[in-house]
C-alpha cells in the first residue's frame, strides 16, 4: 500500500527529478499472497503453470519464450523473467535445449497468487515479477541483493512492454514500511530507509487500517501509458498532481 508519492517514481518523471514514496508491505488475511515454485526436470524443456489461472504450458524453443510482450499471455511474467535474469537473449536465434542441457536439464516454473482479484492495483504484477526472478536466483545459485532485484523487475517490465516503476516491488518484496527516494538519472539508485515504528503506532495502524475492494479492474499498461503520456506532453494537471504528490503527500505523511 502507498502513502504518498505515488508516479514520482515512474519514468520519466524520476529521471528528471527522482522519486519519493512511502509505502508498505501487507498481509492479506494474514497470509502473504504471492507463492513462486521452481523445481528440475529431466526432460529438455520449460514447464510453466500460473495455477491461480488454472493455466499450463510447455516451452520447447527460445522464440517462444521471446514472445512476451502479450499483457494477456498468462506466462508472459515468466517469460520476461527468464529473458531479465540472462537465461534467454531477448532477441535472436538462440537453441533453448543447449541452455538446458548447461543447466542440467528442463525445469518447472510456477506462480500463484492467492485472495487478490486480477487487476486490483495491489502492485501484484510487480511484486511477483520480483518473486520470480529472486527464485530463479536462487535456483541458479546466485546471490542477488534486493537492489539487484529492483532493477531486474524495472528491467522485466520494459521487456514485457508494460512499463512501470520501482515503488510496488520495493514496497511488497519485504515486509515492513519504507521511505524510497532516488536521485534524478537514466539508472535510478534507490535508497530504501526502513521506518521503525513503536508499538502503539502500530497498533492503530492495525485497527484502523481497511482494505477495500470495489471491483474495478484495470490494466497497469493502459494506465501507464495513460499518465506518462500526460506527463512527456507536460500535461500542467498531471505535473502539478505528482509534483505536489512528492513535495506535501511523502513528507507530510514522514
Amino acid at each position: 500500500m502507498n502513502w504518498g508519492g505515488g508516479w514520482t517514481d515512474t519514468p520519466p518523471y524520476c529521471n528528471e527529478k527522482g522519486g519519493v514514496v512511502l509505502n508498505a508491505a501487507i498481509l492479506l488475511n494474514g497470509q502473504e499472497p504471492i507463492e513462486v515454485e521452481l523445481k528440475k526436470l529431466p526432460e529438455k524443456y520449460i514447464e510453466f503453470a500460473s495455477l491461480d489461472l488454472d493455466a499450463h504450458g510447455v516451452v520447447t524453443t527460445a522464440a517462444e519464450i521471446q514472445d512476451c510482450h502479450n499483457p494477456y499471455d498468462s506466462f508472459a511474467l515468466h517469460k520476461a523473467a527468464l529473458i531479465a535474469c540472462g537465461i534467454i537473449p531477448m532477441e535472436g536465434e538462440a537453441d533453448l535445449e543447449k541452455i538446458l542441457d548447461e543447466m542440467g536439464g528442463g525445469f518447472y516454473m510456477s506462480t500463484r497468487v492467492k485472495g487478490v482479484p486480477k487487476g486490483s492495483g495491489l502492485g501484484t504484477s510487480s511484486i511477483l515479477s520480483g518473486s520470480l526472478c529472486s527464485c530463479l536466483g536462487k535456483f541458479l545459485g546466485t546471490s542477488w541483493s534486493d537492489s539487484d532485484v529492483y532493477e531486474l523487475v524495472l528491467n522485466l517490465e520494459q521487456i514485457m512492454s508494460t512499463g512501470g516503476g520501482w515503488q510496488d516491488q520495493v514496497g511488497g518484496l519485504t515486509g515492513g514500511i519504507k521511505y524510497i527516494t532516488s536521485r534524478s538519472g537514466m539508472k535510478q539508485k534507490l535508497k530504501v530507509e526502513y521506518l521503525d515504528l513503536d508499538e502503539a503506532t502500530k497498533t492503530e495502524l492495525q485497527e484502523r487500517f481497511a482494505l477495500i475492494y470495489t471491483g474495478q479492474r484495470r490494466l497497469a499498461r493502459n494506465l501507464l501509458r495513460d499518465v506518462v503520456g500526460k506527463l512527456y506532453r507536460r500535461k500542467k494537471r498531471i505535473k502539478r498532481s505528482v509534483g505536489r504528490d512528492e513535495a506535501s503527500g511523502c513528507h507530510d505523511a514522514i
